[in-house]
């Protein structure tokens, strides 16, 4: 699915730039209907679980501030980034020039950094996994969109939007690790989904803000905003959040004692 989903920018831009929007918009359709008949042709047989005495497990996002500090930042990123996606078609195409074929290299070139630093992060120790260490990570992944408003090609982008994709890669992993490490596991399907409600609510801000915004102002200026909004967060996060333990996951089902996050 990752291959296809780099893949697919890139085949769009040049399919549009041979044949126009009607062709990749017919095979978008095909697509989804397939899927949605594939859906319809799923078969699933449940099985009765019966009463169980277990408690649900007590677990709330806000009790852990080093992880409500870790979403809030991660949500107000994500929401830059979503309006980055409406931004860059404008910046790249009228600012820049960019051909249809080229934007769709340019879009690929972010998804293979985050493959990327899926393998590279993968490797990274569970020990050095911490919240002060994702939220460098996130600095990591906004610092190229700044340096992108600078450039004077669209060629130029496609390394920046690389190693931002790295960084988005390593964002994932942490993340994961992070949120398993300090949730209990009867906990972990409310907390992935709090996290998951908070991300993509974001991402559905900021795609609703950048159409209005784009009306208004200039691309490259934009660019520069969303950069700088993307660094100075994490940044800002960082001395509020304490040199913390390991992330390692929890075994029991208590609630885990371990808020490091300074008043």
């Amino acid at each position: 699915m990752a291959i296809i989903g780099l893949v697919a920018p890139a085949l769009a831009g040049v399919l549009v730039g041979l044949t126009g929007a009607r062709l990749p918009l017919l095979l978008d359709a095909v697509s989804y209907l397939a899927l949605v008949g594939a859906a319809l042709a799923l078969r699933t047989r449940r099985k009765g679980l019966g009463a169980t005495n277990e408690r649900l497990v007590p677990w709330r996002l806000r009790d852990d501030r080093t992880l409500t500090v870790m979403v809030a930042v991660l949500a107000t990123v994500i929401a830059g980034v979503s309006a980055i996606s409406v931004i860059e078609v404008f910046f790249l195409r009228d600012t820049l020039g960019a051909s249809t074929t080229v934007f769709g290299i340019v879009a690929a070139s972010w998804t293979a950094g985050m493959l990327l630093g899926n393998l590279i992060f993968s490797r990274v120790p569970p020990g050095r996994i911490t919240v002060p260490a994702l939220l460098v990570v996130v600095a990591g992944s906004s610092a190229p969109v700044l340096v992108a408003a600078a450039v004077p090609g669209p060629w130029w982008i496609v390394p920046l939007w690389i190693a931002g994709g790295v960084c988005n890669g390593g964002i994932n992993v942490f993340t994961m690790v992070i949120m398993a490490g300090r949730t209990p596991p009867a906990a972990r399907g409310r907390a992935f989904a709090s996290f998951g409600a908070a991300v993509q609510g974001a991402g559905m801000i900021g795609l609703l803000a950048a159409g209005p915004l784009v009306d208004r102002f200039d691309p490259r200026l934009l660019v520069v905003v969303v950069g700088v909004f993307g660094l100075v967060m994490p940044l800002v996060a960082l001395p509020v959040v304490r040199r913390e333990p390991p992330s390692h996951p929890v075994t029991g089902t208590t609630r885990p004692v371990r808020d490091s996050v300074g008043a």
